[in-house]
């Protein structure tokens, strides 16, 4: 996709996104919360089964024989929003915990996908998720990786997760992805490519 420029974002743990050239976002990260329990850290789980069950719309009947068990670990709950995780906080039941969860988010769904990539447990697995996963992630950065960016001298990585933003042009690219689909259908084409060329140097962009 050409030239990446890089910023660096208040501190946070969670991924970094990316965007295009007209800062349009190609991904989005969003956190959920998950519950869980160690039940030989209860006091009291007949309470606490009660409270969990009316918060997050479960069973007690079935909640309450996990939380009495002799396991070190259980998870009641996972993919819950901030208000249902805050009012479980709030009730300070001993034994039960929650954590954190980060969701990646396509909000753009195929358009440029090939570009961007993927991600799966925090890693990515293709495109410019995996090719710059370790600025996005706020991970140590080689320097083979600092050459192919253009950022800001006073710029620091590493410790925290960095946004990206891409020379690529959502518009036109949904524009080319449209036109390209087209051709295919009318053609019978199994598959096609077009490049993009700046018509007096003859460079592909």
């Amino acid at each position: 996709p050409g030239e990446v420029i890089a910023s660096t974002p208040p501190l946070s743990s969670i991924r970094g996104d990316i965007y295009d050239r007209n800062f349009r976002p190609l991904t989005s990260a969003y956190k959920t919360y998950a519950i869980y329990a160690r039940p030989l850290e209860m006091e009291d789980p007949d309470s606490s089964a009660a409270i969990l069950a009316e918060i997050l719309g479960l069973e007690k009947s079935k909640l309450l024989p996990n939380l009495k068990s002799e396991r070190g670990f259980i998870w009641v709950a996972q993919k819950i929003d901030h208000e249902k995780a805050d009012a479980i906080k709030q009730r300070n039941m001993k034994g039960v915990y929650q954590v954190v969860e980060t969701k990646r988010f396509y909000p753009n769904f195929k358009k440029a996908a090939h570009v961007v990539g993927f991600v799966e447990n925090g890693q990515g697995l293709d495109g410019i998720e995996f090719q710059y996963n370790s600025i996005l992630r706020g991970d140590e950065i080689s320097s083979a990786e600092l050459k192919t960016l253009n950022y800001a001298p006073e710029t620091e990585f590493g410790g925290s997760s960095t946004h990206l933003v891409l020379n690529l042009d959502l518009m036109i690219q949904s524009k080319i992805e449209r036109f390209l689909d087209k051709r295919m259908k009318i053609t019978g084409a199994s598959s096609g490519t077009i490049i993009l060329m700046n018509a007096n140097t003859g460079a592909v962009l």
